[in-house]
């Protein structure tokens, strides 16, 4: 292999070499072109070009093998280039501590919104949450005396004189209002609180003193509770065994119903509606 110095002087002295031969070329190509315009001068037929000029002599450095693949001058060769290893050091890079720093902030970020996420979530009960979850009575008894409040104050609002019987809105615009799209998760017991405001204000007030119906009319307060009390029970009549105690109301009901009409004697049932 060639060495970088050995290169460069090489490369040094040909192009010396190349100069002088330049040197050469120009001034036998001008003794020629003062030798030919001399005999023309002197010659009778002007004009004429009587013989070809000599060829110019072949350069030296044309039948030497060329060192480089590339040609290059002698200052780019002179100058040495620097290491790769040191260009790379000296660019601009972000410090590692820099980085590292960044990271962890990130990470802290990260980290700080998936935890209010999570307490996010935890913090707000849903359905799941109430009984018979364990652990669920304290939240199951706050989530049904709010809900009592809501019925409460209905019932209060419903006995106003000054109150309307409706507050009335189009389809279009109640739609607006209410919450009535099915959605794929459950809801949380605020969003379910808040159903029940919006759909006990937007209700016919039937207990109103100003309302009248053939149908409907009036709030018994007692009959109510009742709803209530079966509500909790959630059973149905079809055998002693399933309901015991709703068996023996419907028996003492239907004998007071037959005394009334005159029936001494009888059977019946009660159906819904």
């Amino acid at each position: 292999m060639i060495s970088d110095t050995n290169l460069i002087e090489t490369v040094s002295e040909e192009a010396e070499l190349l100069q002088t031969e330049n040197n050469t070329e120009q001034r036998e190509n001008q003794d020629v072109s003062d030798h030919q315009t001399s005999t023309t001068n002197n010659r009778p037929n002007q004009g004429k070009n009587v013989g070809n000029p000599p060829a110019p002599r072949r350069r030296v450095i044309g039948d030497r093998p060329r060192l480089v693949d590339r040609t290059v001058s002698e200052g780019q060769l002179l100058v040495p280039k620097k290491n790769l290893r040191q260009q790379d050091s000296e660019e601009d890079h972000p410090d590692f501590y820099e980085f590292r720093a960044k990271d962890n902030v990130m990470k802290t970020y990260w980290l700080q919104q998936t935890f209010m996420s999570w307490w996010a979530l935890r913090s707000t009960p849903f359905a799941a949450d109430l009984l018979p979850c364990k652990g669920g009575a304290g939240l199951t008894t706050k989530f049904l005396k709010e809900v009592l409040e809501v019925i409460l104050e209905y019932v209060q609002g419903t006995f106003d004189r000054s109150s309307k019987i409706l507050e009335f809105h189009h389809p279009n615009e109640l739609r607006e209002r209410l919450h009535l799209e099915i959605p794929d998760k459950a809801e949380n017991l605020d969003q379910i609180l808040q159903d029940c405001q919006n759909t006990l204000k937007y209700c016919v007030h039937t207990g109103h003193p100003r309302y009248f119906n053939q149908l409907s009319t009036g709030l018994d307060v007692i009959s109510m509770a009742g709803e209530w009390l079966t509500a909790a029970a959630n059973t149905n009549m079809f055998t002693y065994e399933i309901a015991p105690v709703f068996t023996l109301m419907e028996r003492a009901i239907l004998k007071k119903m037959r005394e009334i009409i005159g029936y001494k004697d009888g059977d019946g049932i009660f159906a819904p509606g």
